[in-house]
């Protein structure tokens, strides 16, 4: 499943959306997809999960994978 979220904060993009999708306990998530080419990885992304592990290009999007679920609170 992909989900909204708000690529400025992170926050889970509250229209036409369901809080629990953003549950850890519930889901798992270790990828963002963006629209666009680029290899680059937005400053709010890289400050809150660090590197990608992976990063993936499909069509006109990139896709940036961690080896963490995204959804846990970061220490």
């Amino acid at each position: 499943m992909v989900r909204a979220v708000d690529p400025d904060t992170l926050s889970p993009d509250g229209w036409m959306s369901d809080q629990s999708w953003y549950n850890p306990r519930s889901h798992h998530a270790s990828f963002l997809i963006l629209d666009g080419s680029s290899d680059s990885v937005p400053l709010p992304v890289r400050s809150e999960f660090g590197e990608p592990s992976q990063t993936y290009h499909v069509d006109q999007h990139t896709i940036f994978v961690w080896n963490q679920n995204l959804l846990r609170p970061h220490e």
